[in-house]
């Protein structure tokens, strides 16, 4: 579907990824004990800008919406590490698509919106078909 990302240093202008230069790997994984599914809960994200660690602060943060929109998902609190162990950033986690399939395409979604010093720095998601995270710009 798409991928690419964008980052702006404080005062700077924004630099803008080219597709394939965001990578992501999961490094660790919670299990619901609820629904038995297993999430990555940490990330380390490879830009351009920087080597990163997208971390939940807390790792069960799953929420059951079976009774009103159908989804199993995680979302929740993360915070955005830097190369030299600083956090330099908070903002919110959605996984999708772990639990079961999502309707529309039948794929799973990465969202992390990451916050530094109040702004927006990017989104991520995937390439349609790939589990493996882009990253894609806002």
């Amino acid at each position: 579907m798409w991928d690419g990302g964008s980052f702006r240093a404080a005062g700077g202008e924004p630099y803008v990824f080219s597709r394939g230069e965001v990578i992501f790997k999961p490094v660790r994984f919670w299990k619901s004990p609820l629904t038995q599914t297993t999430y990555p809960v940490e990330w380390i994200v490879r830009t351009p800008a920087d080597l990163y660690t997208v971390k939940a602060v807390i790792d069960n943060q799953e929420l059951d919406s079976r009774q009103s929109t159908g989804a199993i998902y995680w979302e929740g609190l993360s915070d955005l590490i830097d190369s030299n162990g600083k956090r330099v950033g908070r903002g919110y986690l959605e996984m999708t698509g772990y639990a079961s399939p999502l309707g529309c395409d039948g794929g799973w979604q990465l969202t992390p919106h990451v916050f530094i010093d109040g702004q927006l720095m990017t989104n991520f998601g995937p390439v349609a078909g790939d589990r493996t995270p882009h990253a894609a710009a806002v």
